[in-house]
């Protein structure tokens, strides 16, 4: 109990010097207030679980030396001189544009369905349909039959843009002109997956998707107008309150049928999956029997270098877990999912990813495909205290169709021959100073 404590403090004491000493960087901040906050309720969850018996200092300090080597160098980031470049004007206008059109018809089919279906006394049935995707018996053609044709192939395609909707509707808000109905449909793009999730009662994507929104706010923070902010936060508040609305519902429901869960306290229980992470990897992942070779976080790009890996998520499981002699269900951090691929080798790999970031955060100006590939990074730091989140094959294909998508945006297709231009992200104080310096002038 002394070391869980220990290390909560630690994260304390690193989150109160990040306050005082970063001024010029609100993410990092927030990025480690998550992690002091999952350190708290790592201890509200091993006072209620009583589980964790080989619980030891040696996993904590490989564990914080990995974080810090990601952690530190993005410190570096100066968000009152970092200008924001996209190559291709036009082809950012096309995407978003698409993007609306195809996420019209499946937010209305997705909102009803959700609407009809989330209420205090649906909730066994909500609970029946996640056991069900648990277990690899959920029908998913069943479910998904209140889809009309269209609906079902425009849902589809907007999924594959929910790796980086959210990036694109930042953009979108930092320029000066916005069309309100683009603007609109960006917002209903972001929440389409999460509906998605919510119809087959996933919570994850609820809370991963309000504090993905939370870290791009306040990345963008100072590029964004004063009005834009001003009505982000309002719009916040009302879209924040929903999701808030359905996590309850779910949580509930999965609180109330299940006797394991109800061995334990809600609030112990609702710890398990902000908490259990850094116990996990303490007490049973840094004893594991055996480490997966690239098939736990790698198994998309094993499959497509032609190695032998598992595609469906229940046969990796059923293979890895008896081999591993550890829960292959549980959380254990995207530092433990790492290191059950990579085992020691994680630290030097993050060393290296570091290194890389803080060489890109040395530069004025950066590019916005050069920026996504590091914003992948910030963003499994913000989600990674549950687990790698881009695992499983199909986030995986997710992930590098959204990175080809944010590569069109800065490529020279359609450029030459709609003489489009580019268009920069500048810093509200920068913008001042260009301001100044035309009045001056004039």
């Amino acid at each position: 109990m002394e070391i869980i404590i220990g290390y909560s403090i630690f994260c304390i004491i690193v989150f109160l010097i990040a306050l005082k000493k970063i001024t010029n960087n609100t993410f990092i901040k927030y990025i480690i207030a998550i992690w002091t906050i999952s350190s708290l309720f790592s201890i509200i969850y091993y006072n209620a679980s009583k589980e964790y018996t080989r619980i030891t200092i040696m996993p904590y300090i490989f564990f914080i030396v990995s974080m810090l080597c990601i952690l530190y160098p993005m410190a570096a980031y100066n968000d009152k001189r970092m200008i924001i470049t996209l190559n291709n004007a036009y082809a950012f206008k096309c995407v978003v544009v698409f993007l609306c059109i195809i996420s019209i018809l499946p937010f209305i089919e997705n909102i009803i369905h959700v609407i009809s279906t989330y209420s205090i006394s649906s909730s066994s049935a909500l609970a029946d349909i996640y056991d069900d995707k648990m277990s690899g018996d959920l029908n998913k053609t069943k479910i998904l039959s209140f889809y009309s044709f269209p609906g079902k192939i425009c849902n589809s395609l907007n999924l594959k843009f929910q790796k980086c909707s959210l990036l694109l509707l930042f953009i979108y808000l930092c320029q000066l002109k916005k069309n309100k109905y683009i603007l609109i449909g960006l917002i209903i793009a972001s929440i389409n997956p999460i509906l998605y999730s919510l119809i087959f009662a996933g919570r994850s994507s609820v809370v991963f998707s309000c504090v993905e929104a939370c870290f791009y706010y306040f990345f963008f923070k100072n590029y964004l107008s004063a009005q834009t902010k001003s009505n982000i936060k309002q719009a916040g508040i009302i879209l924040f309150s929903f999701a808030a609305i359905g996590f309850a519902i779910m949580t509930l429901a999965r609180y109330n049928n299940s006797e394991g869960a109800q061995s334990v306290s809600l609030l112990g229980w609702i710890s398990l999956y902000a908490g259990e992470g850094t116990l996990n990897f303490n007490n049973y992942m840094w004893h594991t029997h055996a480490f997966t070779e690239g098939d736990n976080c790698f198994g998309f790009f094993k499959s497509i270098l032609g190695f032998n890996t598992f595609t469906d998520l229940l046969e990796r499981r059923a293979y890895w877990g008896p081999k591993m002699g550890i829960s292959p269900v549980r959380y254990y951090t995207f530092i433990g999912d790492f290191y059950s691929d990579l085992s020691y080798f994680t630290l030097p790999i993050l060393l290296i990813i570091g290194l890389a970031i803080k060489k890109v955060f040395s530069r004025k100006r950066i590019k916005i495909t050069t920026l996504y590939m590091t914003m992948l990074v910030m963003l499994q730091c913000i989600t990674g205290f549950t687990c790698y989140t881009n695992k499983v094959y199909s986030a995986t294909f997710d992930l590098v169709v959204s990175i080809l998508i944010i590569y069109f945006l800065n490529s020279d297709i359609l450029r030459n021959r709609y003489h489009t231009t580019k268009f920069s992200i500048i810093p509200n104080n920068l913008k001042s100073i260009n301001i100044n310096n035309r009045n001056r002038k004039k």
